[in-house]
């Protein structure tokens, strides 16, 4: 069964907004409509779309500056952005391309037109940056080569192996359209600590499912840690019903028929350094934060365990 894309739409002609949103549901996509400047960020966010359709001119914030904010954040830097105006001066078109924008169409719209082009940056987009498609973090064909760069500058760093406890079962119990919103929430709360606490350096890439690899400097790796477990348990349980908040687990049955219990999630993250030892190949890297990620994994809780070992 093919991805359905979400398309954000916006545009303050409400009349306009529900055409666009005729032709991309004919087309395939899923549309999603903002009236303003001030909606369209915060759909942005709220419901990550795989491209948005820009209008120039709308009130409280308009589509330039929304178009140079997105391209800021580290989460949606690559989303796939088109403007859809009826600015077509050569000033505008070049301003668009300057603020960041994938594409410029000029109102009135052929609607195969536009959807051709919709197409094509997806497919674009989606292939240039190896990227996953619910978080649009770098995936894994970027992750090797970042790791293989880090191994040949011999530089000092440490790489954080991220995984969820309990994913699984949430998933499972509440269905994965939540098991969505906590992936990206996670991706954000990552981010986040990386930009606060972190290096400009920094990196993150989703591996897939719940598993994260960052990359920051040794001094800096504590800070991070403590950053993401604080507000990851902040976070994780307002995503769970009162009930099940309050007595601090859900119950799924099992393939014998039983019930199970499930704590609320937690995070772990296992660190791996080259401060104290020298990796000669990302594997060996990876299997030494895989083991610190399933010790950390077996206490329960979120946690994370930094690798000081020589040998």
């Amino acid at each position: 069964m093919a991805i359905k894309h979400k398309i954000l739409v916006a545009d303050d002609e409400e009349d306009l907004a529900e055409l666009i949103c005729d032709i991309l549901k004919d087309g395939g996509f899923i549309p999603i409509t903002a009236y303003d400047g001030e909606e369209a960020l915060k759909k942005v966010y709220s419901e990550c779309p795989d491209l948005l359709l820009l209008d120039v001119e709308l009130p409280k914030i308009d589509g330039f500056t929304i178009c140079k904010k997105i391209r800021e954040d580290i989460l949606f830097n690559n989303l796939p952005i088109i403007m859809l105006t009826v600015r077509s001066s050569d000033k505008d078109i070049i301003t668009g391309w300057e603020k960041g924008a994938d594409d410029y169409i000029v109102k009135p719209f052929k609607p195969k037109l536009l959807l051709a082009r919709i197409t094509a940056i997806l497919n674009r987009s989606l292939a240039k940056i190896d990227a996953n498609p619910l978080t649009r973090l770098p995936g894994n064909a970027v992750i090797i080569r970042i790791l293989d760069e880090k191994l040949k500058q011999k530089k000092k760093f440490a790489v954080l192996y991220i995984d969820l406890n309990n994913f699984k079962a949430f998933n499972d119990y509440y269905g994965y359209l939540q098991g969505d919103k906590v992936i990206q929430n996670t991706a954000r709360i990552i981010l986040d600590a990386l930009k606060e606490k972190g290096t400009p350096a920094d990196f993150l890439g989703h591996i897939g499912g719940d598993d994260f690899i960052a990359i920051t400097s040794f001094k800096k790796v504590k800070d991070v840690c403590e950053a993401i477990i604080k507000n990851f348990d902040k976070m994780i349980p307002e995503l769970y019903d009162e009930q099940d908040r309050r007595r601090g687990y859900i119950e799924i049955e099992n393939r014998q028929g039983e019930k199970e219990k499930f704590p609320l999630m937690g995070i772990v993250i296992g660190v791996v350094t080259n401060v104290n030892k020298n990796f000669s190949h990302i594997g060996e890297l990876c299997k030494v934060g895989t083991e610190l990620k399933r010790y950390a994994k077996q206490k329960g809780k979120s946690c994370y365990i930094i690798d000081r070992r020589k040998k």
